[in-house]
């Protein structure tokens, strides 16, 4: 998985609370060639702490904090296990649909009937399934935010809230407000991103 050598270096970026352990470092890590390559943080974590993982086995998360690595918040599964929502009935479909039409978000649907976040909105807006019956919900459009919003957001940010928990209390998905944060403190800073590289505005 992870030489020894970078163990220490690994765990420099690890800061350890008393319920989840906060990843600080990018989504991977480890050397980008050799025999033992870049692999996600959650995953070394795991091993690293003497924690056994056979082939076709996964992580599967069970908080809700996207950024967490402390393995007593992962459970082993498997590829296969998780392949069940292949096999959800019409009668589950529009039960999901329905939960989605009054309310409930696609992690609360996925962890009641056992499927991934991306695949609930796939079947909660119609883009799989969508024969099966009950009530299609549109995705919503993407969000945009005034400076003074994206200041505001920062700020609890920088309280320390997660991005998962300031993303529910406002009705969006996480990625999106990580992107934006992202781009707001770039814009704070007077750079920006050009061919993989910060370079300074003019």
């Amino acid at each position: 998985m992870i030489e020894d050598r970078f163990l220490p270096k690994f765990w420099s970026k690890v800061k350890k609370t008393d319920t989840c352990w906060h990843w600080l470092g990018s989504y991977r890590f480890g050397p980008k060639r050799g025999i033992y390559r870049q692999n996600y943080a959650h995953r070394i974590a795991w091993i690293a702490s003497g924690h056994a993982l056979q082939r076709g086995e996964i992580l599967t998360r069970m908080c809700k904090n996207a950024s967490c690595v402390n393995p007593a918040h992962y459970k082993r599964d498997t590829t296969k296990a998780l392949g069940k929502h292949r096999r959800l009935t019409d009668e589950q479909i529009v039960e999901m649909r329905e939960l989605r039409a009054e309310g409930k978000t696609y992690r609360e649907i996925g962890l009641q009937f056992g499927t991934c976040v991306d695949y609930t909105a796939e079947i909660c807006t119609g883009a799989a399934r969508r024969d099966s019956g009950g009530p299609i919900t549109p995705r919503a459009t993407r969000r945009k935010w005034t400076k003074k919003e994206l200041a505001k957001l920062s700020a609890r940010r920088e309280k320390g809230e997660t991005y998962r928990q300031i993303a529910d209390s406002i009705g969006c998905a996480e990625t999106t407000l990580a992107t934006a944060l992202c781009k707001y403190d770039y814009w704070l800073r007077g750079v920006a991103v050009s061919d993989g590289r910060i370079v300074k505005l003019p």
